[in-house]
């Protein structure tokens, strides 16, 4: 009877294991880095300032800062590990503006430098509360969110949302970009909001809470999928898994 040599089976298994492990931990690991070594724009929120302009102390019709009364946050990085990360305009209760020639504006506005460039279109979102406090009647609204450079607060895209009368509003939508700001560029990020009392004068409201304000999201631009790459690796990883536990089934039968 030809003897059985156990050691040298035995050894040939583990071989055969390890280099099977070795093709699961190898494309697991370059997964990882390759998720590792992904960025995403992320959109200023520094060199915050607000403006109410035609307020009722300045019949001039100058503005003034309602920056205390205002505020800007950094909204969290978006889900897919690619994309944009957004910002989130807000007031601090109720913000009063005189109405003296018939219209009024509240705009928020940010500046700084960009990281990378950006070149994902930004999903937005408004909810906001127009009040009487003179008893001035709201006429027509207009609001307007804006990405841009110092020339122009509309050089890379903007978006308009429309509505009339007192009361809370609320929509989405999307700021389509026109061109792409690049990296080192200096964006302005603005939020404005145009009133209308046709024509007459007295003071009105508008409360902006934070937490369902004026943002401009974060988002991944095309959902929270793994990349093409990073998938692959990652079924290769698995199926080289799956082998491994069946050839070890089979030896140990």
């Amino acid at each position: 009877m030809e003897r059985t040599d156990y050691v040298a089976k035995a050894k040939q298994l583990i071989a055969r294991s390890a280099q099977t492990a070795a093709l699961v931990i190898v494309p697991l690991a370059m997964a990882s880095s390759a998720r590792a070594t992904v960025t995403y724009s992320i959109l200023p929120s520094g060199s915050f300032s607000c403006v109410a302009i035609d307020g009722e102390k300045l019949p001039d019709g100058s503005s003034a800062s309602c920056t205390s009364g205002s505020g800007i946050t950094q909204l969290g990085a978006p889900s897919g590990g690619t994309g944009v990360q957004g910002v989130s305009f807000f007031t601090t209760g109720t913000v009063a503006i005189g109405i003296i020639s018939g219209s009024a504006i509240l705009q928020m506005i940010a500046s700084g430098v960009l990281n990378q460039t950006l070149s994902v279109n930004l999903p937005l979102h408004y909810d906001f509360t127009l009040s009487n406090i003179a008893g001035t009647p709201i006429g027509n609204w207009n609001l307007e969110f804006d990405l841009g450079s110092s020339g122009s607060l509309t050089t890379y895209g903007s978006f308009n949302a429309s509505g009339s009368g007192a009361g809370t509003f609320s929509g989405s939508g999307t700021l389509n970009l026109l061109s792409n700001p690049a990296a080192a560029t200096t964006l302005y990020v603005a939020a404005t909001l145009d009133i209308s009392s046709n024509g007459q004068s007295g003071t009105i409201g508008i409360s902006v809470p934070q937490g369902a304000s004026f943002d401009l999201q974060s988002s991944n631009g095309a959902g929270a999928v793994p990349e093409p790459a990073t998938a692959g690796l990652l079924a290769t990883g698995l199926g080289a898994l799956a082998l491994w536990f069946r050839r070890r089934r089979s030896a140990g039968n």
